[in-house]
């Protein structure tokens, strides 16, 4: 998980183009491997209609920017209907002392917090070293 989401931010800040507002999803289709989705077409269909409009994902991301840090939402607290059964794990990343940007990962309500609070700390941070050349 930790090779992935650094693959995955190596991309994200490997495009040519300054991404301002922007959303990069990947990894979606893991979500089918969960068993409380993957049995259920009907949640299926809603997370990725939620996926799908990046708007949501651009909202729950801007809230966690504003509380800079480490943000932890779990169920209904993403205020998307389709995202319930869904928790997210997000931590803004910093360049010269202000919040620019938010990372996180979206697994069901029952995911390792502790893990996952890890690997979201650490890669955030490691972004945000990155960012400012430390």
């Amino acid at each position: 998980l930790l090779q992935k989401a650094m693959s995955l931010s190596r991309q994200a800040f490997a495009a040519e183009e300054e991404i301002d507002g922007e959303i990069y999803v990947g990894g979606t289709l893991n979500i089918l491997e969960q068993p409380e989705f993957s049995n259920n077409i009907e949640k299926m269909k809603a997370i990725f209609k939620a996926f799908e409009e990046k708007s949501n994902l651009i909202r729950i991301l801007d809230r966690c920017i504003e509380g800079k840090g480490l943000s932890i939402l779990i169920g209904a607290e993403s205020e998307v209907e389709e995202m319930q059964d869904c928790s997210i794990v997000a931590h803004t990343y910093m360049y010269k002392n202000q919040a620019v940007g938010t990372l996180g990962i979206l697994g069901p309500r029952r995911m390792e917090y502790p893990r996952i609070i890890a690997i979201v700390d650490y890669i955030a941070k490691a972004v945000s070293r990155i960012l400012t050349g430390n």
